[in-house]
């Protein structure tokens, strides 16, 4: 084991105290480090009360390599402290190779909204409005829409405008990093018209908020729905199920 490696920062790595820059230099270390991952594995099952009767022992046991004798005790004691964690409480590095924000730039992708699809008649004071909302969209101009909709979010235009549009002010939201808000929109568009757009955009929005057990649900759903989306989802699905193994 790396003798620059302390005990205090074993148990800081298994108490989850570390930096995650810490925590990923720690994680390295271990990899090459058959003796450093025994001994984590040995911490774990302290901290879990498995051992705590024996915990002095166990010490001097890991500390001692004068004798060879010793030096085959430890390796006995470690093994068998391992089969035994992984036969209880579960392989010790068993976490989510990937955290929901890391997979978002990956599978993050603006879907095509045909307006024709969808809509109502307008009171012409909302018509004007639409269409300048379009009009930003078509163009890119994504932060326009965010100080409209900073600026009216209190009113009672956003629901008077047609589905379509409600979509278009969600995107420019999460594309001005402000997906809280675009998440507020869309959990309120309940058209079936746009129906597989909106739970795309919410997907992402989820990513985008680090919220795993929702976007995890959503999508299995949207992958069960077998839409246009159905193969993005079922990748980030996976890719959210996979665990890191040390």
């Amino acid at each position: 084991m790396d003798r620059t490696i302390s005990e205090q920062q074993i148990d800081r790595f298994v108490q989850n105290e570390m930096t995650p820059d810490e925590r990923e230099q720690f994680v390295l270390s271990m990899r090459n480090d058959k003796e450093l991952k025994e001994q984590v594995a040995i911490r774990y099952l302290l901290l879990e009360g498995t051992l705590m009767k024996n915990e002095e022992k166990a010490r001097m046991a890991l500390t001692n390599t004068v004798h060879a004798d010793s030096r085959k005790r430890i390796r006995w004691v470690a093994a068998a402290c391992i089969i035994l964690l992984l036969g209880t409480v579960g392989w010790f590095g068993n976490q989510p190779l990937h955290n929901p924000q890391e997979l978002y730039p990956i599978y993050h992708s603006i879907p095509v909204i045909e307006r024709a699809r969808g809509g109502h008649d307008l009171a012409e004071k909302y018509a004007v409005v639409n269409a300048q909302l379009a009009e930003w969209y078509e163009q890119g101009k994504y932060k326009d829409i965010v100080d409209w909709y900073n600026r009216n979010r209190q009113e009672n235009t956003i629901d008077a405008l047609p589905d379509y549009t409600s979509l278009f002010i969600a995107v420019s939201l999460l594309e001005q990093e402000k997906a809280g808000d675009a998440t507020t929109i869309l959990l309120r568009t309940e058209s079936t018209d746009y129906r597989e757009e909106t739970e795309w955009l919410l997907l992402c929005c989820y990513l985008k908020t680090n919220q795993r057990e929702e976007a995890e649900e959503l999508a299995n759903k949207i992958q069960t729905e077998k839409g246009i989306f159905a193969n993005a989802a079922g990748q980030i699905k996976t890719d959210l199920k996979k665990k890191r193994w040390f």
